[in-house]
Formats: structure tokens, sequence, C-alpha cells
């Protein structure tokens, strides 16, 4: 793999998620679909979820961790499970859509439960193995830095 297939390093700001919250709302809002939940993935979909919640009040904030074991993933349903998701719309939220098999799993989860579902994420790397509904950049190389991802060091 060449050095330009790797990408580089972007250290994204409070004040990019900030915009970049804006613009997927604003993709949510033309499509028409309205979440009656938006569920982040633990951990990279929490803070632009519950960013969301704030542009969709209306819309209910819940989590869900998907547990990874090698190329598995399992979903911990302990919260999930009390909740009844027929006929309702989820928008599951993650930052990047990496390899897209968490958001794959909690979008089939879900599908399941009678959930209409769609997935939002700022940016998916070309090495997502899945399309979402809602993205700002697709086929990203690069190496991506949220501003969360600094807060614990």
């Amino acid at each position: 793999m060449s050095k330009r297939d790797r990408g580089n390093l972007r250290k994204i700001s409070w004040e990019q998620v900030k915009n970049y919250n804006q613009m997927l709302f604003n993709l949510i809002e033309k499509s028409g679909f309205k979440p009656d939940f938006i569920l982040g993935i633990v951990r990279g979909g929490l803070a632009p979820a519950s960013l969301l919640t704030y542009l969709i009040p209306e819309a209910s904030f819940l989590s869900l961790r998907v547990i990874k074991d090698g190329d598995e993933r399992k979903i911990d349903a302990s919260i999930v499970n009390q909740i009844d998701f027929n006929g309702r719309n989820v928008l599951v939220v993650e930052d990047m859509l990496e390899t897209g098999r968490s958001a794959r799993e909690a979008r089939d989860f879900l599908k399941m439960k009678g959930a209409n579902v769609k997935v939002a994420c700022y940016f998916a790397s070309q090495k997502s193995e899945i399309d979402p509904d809602f993205v700002l950049e697709k086929g990203v190389v690069d190496k991506i830095v949220f501003p969360w991802e600094n807060l614990g060091k």
C-alpha cells in the first residue's frame, strides 16, 4: 500500500463537528425521514447522536453497545430489548463507518424488532461494507481523529 493509499491524519475540531451535525441534519430533514429514536453506537456514535437530538428534539435518545469479538459483532441488547420498535423510525448514528460492521449489526437487529432504520454518519471509509443512508463524505482514506477521542488523555 502506498503512502497515498493510506491517506492523511485529519483532526476534527468541535467547530467542524457543529457544522457537520448541521449538514447531516439538513440531509435527514430533506429526505423527510422523521426519527422516533436517535440511537448512538457506543462509543463513536454517542457525541454525534446526542448533538442531533438538539436539532431533532422530538426524537428520543438511545445508545447501543456493539461488542467486537474478532470479526464478529454482538449486540448488548439489555436496554433496547425493553423498547417496542415495531413500526418506529430509528436513526442509527456513528461518527465514521470504518468497516461498517457495527452499524450493520445494529441496523439488522433493529429491523428484526420491526423498526424502519436509517444509518447516518459524518464519514464512511472506502472499506465500509455498508452504504449509509445519510453521509457527508464517502470513500475516506484518511485517519480521522474526532475531538471526543482525546478527552480521556
